[in-house]
């Protein structure tokens, strides 16, 4: 992106490649959930879940610096690191 500031409307971004000039990494992520549940007693059931998000731990890029100039393709973001979230839902 080229930022234009002296325009009548105000500073305006545009794009500076050709359609088709520019990719990005392919950010995948395996996530997986595990839940067990049961009744405790009468109509009062319990569900124990673990949920985990980004198992293999890939920390590709997902975003990058797009205005021209020194930073150029650096990259801003990666995905989020492996996280594991366990918890417990009951009904009563």
């Amino acid at each position: 992106m080229v930022v234009i500031p002296d325009l009548n409307q105000g500073a305006e971004a545009i794009r500076a490649f050709r359609s088709g000039k520019s990719r990005f990494t392919y950010t995948g992520t395996r996530d997986v959930r595990v839940q067990k549940g049961g009744v405790l007693s009468g109509s009062r059931r319990m569900v124990l879940f673990i949920d985990a998000y980004n198992v293999v731990n890939m920390a590709k890029e997902v975003e990058e610096w797009v205005a021209t100039g020194p930073a150029f393709r650096t990259p801003t973001a990666v995905q989020p690191p492996r996280t594991v979230h366990v918890g417990l839902r009951l009904s009563l």
